[in-house]
């Protein structure tokens, strides 16, 4: 969960956001699933599952603003992929 959770954050800005979005959403899923078995077992290992969580939790607001600005950019015509008729 740490590293999908880092890697959130570090991919926030490539594919305009979306795989800052799917790696956060999947990164915060499993880090709830590993602080559940955490409790239930005794694990060691809550405060990893934690700084999964708020990691992927960091990449999914970033992914989330480079996505809308992404969307907004496209969407006024200001930002041209040169794909001109």
């Amino acid at each position: 969960a740490l590293v999908l959770g880092i890697a959130s954050i570090v991919c926030c800005f490539f594919l305009f956001g979306v795989i800052s979005l799917a790696s956060g959403v999947t990164a915060v899923w499993m880090s709830r699933a590993a602080r559940r078995e955490i409790s239930a077992t005794g694990q060691a290992g809550d405060g990893m599952a934690q700084a999964g969580m708020v990691t992927g939790i960091i990449g999914l607001v970033l992914g989330g603003l480079a996505f809308v600005l992404s969307v907004l950019a496209l969407s006024s015509g200001t930002f041209d992929l040169y794909f001109r008729p």
